[in-house]
């Protein structure tokens, strides 16, 4: 009877090993923590061999259910240190997708409204009709720019719940 008292004590020293040392140091401590109750129950009780082995067998089991739900805690912390470092990469990526495609968008546009500028310049004295033309055709360019990066803008934005579910109707459609 004696040696049973002190169970609870070898399962809790068993835990607190499993979760304070490293997993390297387990493989020590915790057949070293069994050992040691192992030998406790034997020093008291010789002759009860079934009980030393049973003790040792729950500390055991103990140290090593601990150990196992540490390393679990730290999976989880590594999974969630991990989506947050997938996280911030998918949001990096998409804003240089976004400046790519802004890029792609408005380079070639701002480039002939530029060149387009640069002949209004050159034609305001000499010839103000052709100027003109071109000056509408900065405005059109201009106006269609605009369009092209709502619509780009637009297409960056999250859908609501209402435009999700019209996509999915018609698709199933």
């Amino acid at each position: 009877q004696g040696s049973s008292q002190w169970l609870p004590t070898w399962v809790l020293l068993a835990n607190a090993l499993a979760a304070v040392l490293s997993r390297r140091w387990l493989v020590v401590a915790v057949p070293l923590t069994t050992l040691g109750s192992m030998w406790a129950v034997w020093a008291v009780e010789p002759q009860h061999v079934s009980r030393v082995w049973s003790e040792g067998f729950v500390v055991l089991l103990a140290g090593l259910a601990s150990a196992a739900f540490a390393a679990l805690l730290d999976t989880i912390d590594e999974l969630r240190r991990t989506r947050q470092e997938l996280a911030r990469v998918a949001v990096a990526d998409e804003r240089e997708r976004f400046s790519r495609d802004l890029h792609d968008l408005l380079g070639h546009t701002l480039s002939v409204m530029v060149v387009k500028a640069q002949a209004v310049r050159r034609l305001a004295r000499r010839d103000p009709e052709a100027a003109a033309e071109h000056a509408a055709d900065i405005e059109q360019i201009g106006r269609r720019a605009l369009v092209d990066v709502r619509q780009a803008v637009d297409a960056m934005r999250a859908p609501s719940f209402e435009e999700e579910l019209d996509g999915a109707v018609m698709a199933l459609d």
